[in-house]
């Protein structure tokens, strides 16, 4: 075996040398490994603070403090005296016997070896993406902006453990401090966490630096800023909150601000009503900025609340009240003193034993149905949601103040969805990643449909979710009553409504649909009728088309203005998955103005439109 290793390190170097003179790689330059002492001269880089332990990238050691003339640049050796250690190296890499630390300096992004060249060598030959090392710093002491720049970052990076923030001005991580600082106190104040700095940073890069960098790069805001950084433009985006806030004078919150001014960036470089910000693609970050949004607005006591409900149930119920009113009115009910101990008995008697009983009782059905009891028996928090909306539907439908809500879940929803989902012809894969969602999908619409009505079935509103055309319903309200409709219906009985208008006013509201989309809301083509018909008794035919057609002009000319309607739709996007078109936008502050009466048709749209924004 020790014959048989030797020979393989002899081979390992020889075919190492070998590949650094394969006329392949005529054209790469060999090159020597770059000096540690030329750099440190050029940075007036004396100055050094040990980091410790790294893993370091192979790619990032670029150079040698002592044996830069023994190798090239991919740290091939040079000459044969270095063959032997060479190969014992390759032979403890092989056998795994352990090997001390490479010693590394480093030079801003640049790593130089110190101690450990040979190890190097080997592990670039054996295709190590990274080796452990022991690292120490010398920082430039120069006064160019870069290396200012760099000192600053470095001690950002000490005081905080967060790595990959990147400026390109000076100054710029003091305002990252203060962002920082502001958030411990906040969650000091709050929560009474009295959590370190370090560990304020993480929560901090977690929960808005991250989803807020992910965001501003999936919509491409490098491509608007010449030589910034993403991390410049997270500053220029709080900056922008602030100035709106000042603007509206409360604070308006990340998420209304991250869209805000992501619009207005892409506003400035393009009006039309495409360049605009794409949310649906970034749903999850949005949550982490809505959660911080929402958590600022609630008062220390319901904070302190939902945190003991969260430790104990290991459910996040941040958005809901209803949860913690129940608790409440239970603990009340059963004259409990403590809300910690309420909350356990609660848990305990009014949320796990309704899932043992569902989950006893669905594992004693037919295999065809038990068999998706593994899909549901762990998301406690979807089918708690679930039983407290069904319990109300249980009592319209059976006409009953008690019903037994896990028997009724089990036969009207549980069982039809299974049902639904089986005759589908969803793809396995696909069912075994997105069960739940497709089931909590499903009661969703079923809910929202039994509210309109109360005859709707399971497998109706299944069929209506597994209608990609027809994936989306709205409410709409016209003079023949209320009804529900998906978003294909939607769109032929809109068609079919204007084809019923004289044939003037048919090609005028196609052409405002061609020219700023087709309405979003059902009932726009009602109320815009209803305000033509105002204004042509006033007006007259042709001048009420022609300020039809000038207010949205005006409108969409006017930047502040473009850009509240693409933050407003960008919003109503987020929150109900709803199309909002700009003349839904115009018909919209018509009908706030409402309150001027007939004055309203001599005011301009655009005093009208900033009386909206402002009140």
């Amino acid at each position: 075996m020790n014959g048989y290793i030797k020979t393989e390190a002899k081979e390992a170097y020889k075919k190492f040398l070998k590949e650094a003179k394969n006329p392949l790689k005529i054209f790469e330059k060999r090159g020597n490994l770059k000096k540690f002492v030329d750099r440190q001269k050029e940075l007036a880089a004396y100055n050094s603070v040990y980091l410790g332990v790294k893993n370091v990238e192979l790619s990032k050691i670029v150079g040698s403090v002592q044996k830069y003339m023994d190798f090239d640049k991919n740290f091939v050796p040079k000459n044969k005296i270095i063959e032997t250690r060479w190969c014992n190296i390759y032979i403890a890499y092989q056998t795994n016997n352990r090997l001390p630390l490479v010693q590394l300096y480093k030079i801003k992004d640049e790593y130089y070896v110190y101690d450990g060249n040979h190890r190097i060598s080997v592990a670039n030959f054996l295709n190590f993406k990274s080796i452990e090392a022991e690292v120490t710093e010398f920082l430039p002491s120069t006064h160019k902006k870069e290396d200012i720049i760099y000192r600053e970052k470095f001690l950002f990076e000490k005081e905080t453990e967060l790595e990959g923030i990147e400026f390109s001005e000076i100054h710029q991580y003091r305002r990252i401090h203060k962002e920082i600082k502001d958030f411990s106190d906040y969650q000091k104040e709050k929560y009474d966490n009295k959590i370190d700095y370090k560990t304020a940073a993480k929560i901090w890069y977690t929960e808005l630096y991250k989803p807020a960098i992910t965001i501003l790069n999936g919509n491409n805001m490098l491509d608007y800023f010449i030589e910034r950084t993403i991390s410049d433009i997270f500053i220029y985006f709080l900056d922008h909150k602030y100035y709106e806030s000042e603007k509206y004078m409360e604070d308006v919150g990340y998420t209304y601000a991250l869209i805000s001014f992501i619009n207005h960036i892409k506003t400035n470089a393009d009006k039309s009503l495409k360049s605009r910000i794409n949310v649906y693609s970034y749903l999850k970050e949005f949550k982490y900025l809505e959660d911080l949004d929402m958590k600022k607005s609630l008062d220390k006591e319901t904070l302190n609340k939902l945190s003991i409900l969260k430790e104990i149930t290991e459910i996040d119920f941040l958005y809901n009240f209803i949860i913690l009113y129940e608790i409440d009115e239970y603990i009340e009910r059963k004259d409990i003193k403590d809300f910690r101990a309420g909350v356990e008995k609660w848990y305990k008697k009014q949320f796990i034993n309704k899932f043992d009983e569902l989950n006893k009782r669905i594992s004693q059905l037919p295999k065809r149905y038990s068999d998706y009891l593994k899909y549901i028996e762990n998301e406690k928090e979807i089918i708690f949601h679930h039983f407290r909306s069904f319990k109300d539907i249980a009592k319209k439908k059976y006409k009953k103040k008690k019903v037994d809500i896990v028997a009724n879940y089990i036969l009207d929803i549980f069982i039809p969805i299974v049902e639904s989902i089986q005759i589908s012809n969803v793809d396995k894969n696909d069912l075994n990643k997105n069960y739940i969602n497709i089931y909590d999908g499903i009661y969703e619409k079923y809910t929202y449909l039994f509210d309109y009505n109360q005859k709707i079935t399971i497998y109706k509103a299944a069929e209506a979710y597994f209608n990609s055309e027809g994936a989306v319903y709205f409410k709409i309200n016209d003079w023949f009553g209320t009804k529900y409709i998906n978003n294909k219906k939607r769109a032929e009985i809109l068609l079919r409504s204007i084809n019923k208008l004289d044939k003037e006013w048919q090609e005028f509201h196609i052409e405002l649909m061609k020219k700023y989309g087709e309405f979003g809301r059902f009932d726009t083509l009602f109320k815009l009728q209803e305000l033509i018909k105002i204004s042509i008794e006033e007006f007259g035919t042709e001048e009420t088309k022609n300020k039809v057609k000038n207010d949205l002009e005006k409108l969409f000319n006017q930047k502040e203005i473009n850009v509240f309607y693409k933050t407003k739709r960008g919003l109503i996007e987020l929150k109900q998955n709803e199309n909002y078109s700009f003349v839904d936008f115009y018909v919209d502050i018509m009908e706030s103005s409402k309150y001027l009466g007939e004055d309203k048709n001599y005011v301009d749209i655009i005093d009208l439109a900033f009386s909206v924004m402002y009140n």
